[in-house]
């Protein structure tokens, strides 16, 4: 929990200071003048959001566990540890094959976030 506060930390910090920085539209579903479309810009130019393979980023949408997974792990500069940390998992319900298996097997060694203490992580429910 202690390197989840720091993690996000640094993103606040840093959209703080390039709260000033103009940034084209990255998202089509992210308006210009959207209250949050700054922090969002700033994160996908960062590397922390992708987005979604349509273009869009959904900021309505709730985040899942394995998007804050993926989040984390580019956020502490892991992304190429997390492509090589694809093979099995350690959860019955993240196949080695889900996006996002690697990015949950370094978030779960670092034990930042962990799984439901039944074998499972969630990958698909929404962060609480």
């Amino acid at each position: 929990m202690k390197n989840l506060r720091k993690a996000l930390a640094v993103v606040i910090a840093l959209t703080m200071v390039m709260s000033t920085v103009a940034f084209a539209a990255v998202f089509s579903d992210v308006a210009d003048d959207a209250s949050y479309a700054e922090a969002i810009e700033l994160g996908a130019a960062i590397n922390l959001f992708t987005g979604y393979e349509d273009g869009t980023f959904k900021p309505e949408g709730d985040i899942t566990r394995a998007e804050f997974a993926a989040i984390i792990v580019r956020m502490l500069g892991q992304e190429a540890q997390a492509d090589g940390a694809t093979g099995t998992t350690d959860f019955a319900d993240v196949p080695s094959t889900h996006w996002a298996a690697g990015y949950i097997n370094i978030v779960s060694n670092l034990g930042i976030v962990n799984g439901y203490g039944d074998g499972n992580f969630g990958p698909e429910d929404n962060v609480t």
